[in-house]
This record gives C-alpha cells, structure tokens and sequence, in this order.
C-alpha cells in the first residue's frame, strides 16, 4: 500500500503542476474561443487519473515527475526532491527534524507510521465524498421519477428547480415548469451541445479527480475552472446555433435560470455558476479568425506533448568513470573505500585510511617460512 500513496502523491504533485501552467495559459489565451482553454484542462485531468509515465525528448514539464522516491521509507533521512529548490529545503528541514528515527535499529520508522495514518485518513476521505455524490445522485434519480416526457431526450419535472442535463450513455435533459418557449428553446440548445460533447462524462472524471485527490487544492481550483470554460465553450456554440439575433434571449434566460439555481453538483446544470461572467462573454463574443484558430490549435497541441510527458531520465555511459565512496567505522577508526569504474565494471579500488601496524610476531613467522 505504501507504493499505491507514494504513486498517488507524485500524481498529485505533478498534476497540480500541470495545473498551475494550464491557469498561467488560460490568461494568455481569454480572448480566444473558450473551447480551446477547456480542452486545455484534459491536460490536468490526464495528469490526475492517469498513472502511466510517458517520457519524451520534448517535454517541458519543469519539475521532478516522482519528487517522492519508492526507497523513502528506507532512507535513515528522508528526503524528496521536487526540482523546486525552496520547496525541497523547507520539506526536506520538516522531515530531517520529525521523521528521522533516533534509533535506526530499535525504533519504529516514523515515515511508514506516517504513511500508514495518510492510508487511513485519505481512505476515509474517499468514503466520505463516494457516499456524498453517490446518495446526492439517487435522491435525484428519485426525484425524476415522475418527470413527464415533452419531446425527444427533454422532460420536465415540478420537483426542480433549475434545468439540466444527466446520464452518460442515454442522456436526458429535464426542464422545470414555468419556463416560456424562448427560455425553453435557449436551455434547450445548451444542453445538447453537452450531450454533444459528452461533458457529462468529462464532469464525472471531474468528480473522480476530487474525490480521489480531496486532499489538493489545486484539484478544486482545476474541476472548477474546467467546468466554468465547458459552460462558457457550450454558451458560444449554442448562440452559433440560435443566431446571434437571439444574444439578448439567451443571457436573460441564462440571468433568470441562475436565480432558480439547484445547487446540483453532478449534472451538468444551465445556470450553474458564474452567471455574470458567462453573461458578459456571451455580450463579447465574436467569431475568432482563422489565424486566431489554428494558433490556438498549434498552442493546445505543444501544450498536450510538452506537458503530457516527463524528460527523459539521463542515462550515464560511465565513459569517463563512475565515483563512489563508502565510509566504514569501526572502534574508532574509519576507512574510506573509493571505487573508480567504467560501464563494464569497477577497474581501481582505493583503499585509504589507518591501518594497524602488524605484530612482530607475525613478521617472525613469515621470515622463517620464507
């Protein structure tokens, strides 16, 4: 188990890496369609569930891909090594400081006691937001039993309050009562574009990378702006679709429907989240020149190998020798055995330090044999 966790955190470091670069990227490219910076976050989302190492020649990915070591919890000192060098001083003090055992023989290693509570804890936390979603899901279901079929996928319910899209392979899209045909047509138009798009899906990973790394902040950050762009990505080719005459129609039904909001968290919602931000995009958008696409194209494409993969680890030839040194200490004394060797294998050993002088006894015997 301790090398499930160990893989686990390196996951979570690196993904929350991958994070940081796609938000950095996300700025530069807000003036551009958002169907770009949210096929952006499938970065992320790879970098959190997938736990496959792919290395390349190209990749840009600027920190250590396994700051964590498998041999940790054999290391009298532990150490990690992130290639942040302020990061890898403040931890490596902590863990010089709580983590070092003060009897290597007798005492317990605090590094795998430590692992083993992190086990615990982060199991529990599993529980709890699989238990979370998992009840959330049925009460819905449970509440959509007697939705009433309007037309082909569409179905509305007195028992919501805001419409929305739910199911991967049969998706249904359920509308409250009250709404008038304009409204209905908007809404409407949204939610294919998410069955369309599969985003449901998408927002499952979503949910599976929360629940798996609860512990990273940055797995929140991430979902949630991954989500923002997919509602904003929908919101700009739905208007495609209804006509730019229809701009007003669809923010006011976008204002409307936010102020009904469920708070639903599984389906993908109308009126989800950041009404007013998606309003003033929607007022915004205009429909971006071909030379706006393919650099938006060729900047997610070296995006997605550059940031997908690690660097190749070096692979020493020993052309010019490998050093080692090993230190033994023995009542008192120490002695130093330094091996010098190329690729085939070790070619000098030195061996310095304070050797006892021999008994006469000793030389006595020798001389007589000779």
């Amino acid at each position: 188990m301790d090398g499930f966790m160990i893989r686990l955190l390196n996951m979570s470091f690196t993904a929350g890496c991958a994070c940081l670069l796609v938000m950095a990227l996300r700025v530069l490219m807000r003036r551009l369609p958002k169907i770009y910076t949210y096929a952006l976050w499938g970065i992320v989302m790879f970098r959190f569930l997938c736990p496959l190492t792919l290395e390349s020649g190209i990749s840009l990915f600027p920190v250590s891909p396994e700051p964590v070591s498998s041999g940790i919890v054999y290391e009298q000192i532990p150490s990690v090594h992130s290639g942040i060098a302020w990061l890898d001083n403040v931890v490596n003090h902590l863990l010089k400081t709580t983590m070092s055992p003060a009897d290597p023989v007798q005492s317990a290693n605090p590094i795998q006691v430590a692992l083993f509570i992190w086990e615990v804890v982060w199991a529990a936390g599993v529980a709890g937001f699989t238990a979370y979603h998992l009840i959330s899901y049925l009460r819905l279901k449970r509440n959509l039993e007697d939705a009433v079929k309007l037309k082909r996928r569409v179905y509305a319910s007195d028992k919501i309050s805001s419409p929305f899209t739910i199911g991967i392979i049969n998706p249904r899209i359920y509308l409250p009562y009250g709404l008038s045909k304009a409204e209905e047509k908007c809404i409407v138009a949204h939610e294919w574009v998410h069955i369309r798009r599969k985003d449901g899906l998408v927002k499952m990973l979503g949910i599976l990378v929360i629940t798996l790394h609860w512990f990273n902040p940055f797995a929140w950050i991430g979902v949630s702006l991954m989500c923002r762009d997919m509602e904003m990505a929908c919101d700009e080719t739905a208007i495609k679709y209804l006509g730019l005459e229809e701009r007003r129609q669809y923010g006011m039904t976008l204002f409307n429907v936010s102020l009904k909001h469920s708070g639903l968290v599984l389906p993908t919602a109308f009126g989800e989240s950041n009404t007013k931000i998606r309003i003033r995009n929607i007022l915004s958008y205009k429909k971006p020149a071909v030379w706006m696409k393919t650099c938006a194209a060729v900047i997610l494409v070296v995006s997605a190998v550059t940031l997908m993969t690690n660097p190749k680890k070096p692979v020493e030839d020993g052309s010019f020798g490998a050093y080692s040194s090993m230190s033994v200490t023995k009542d008192g004394d120490s002695s130093a055995v330094s091996i010098i060797g190329g690729k085939d294998g070790p070619t000098s050993i030195f061996v310095a330090g304070k050797l006892e002088d021999k008994p006469e006894a000793e030389d006595n015997t020798e001389g007589e044999e000779q």
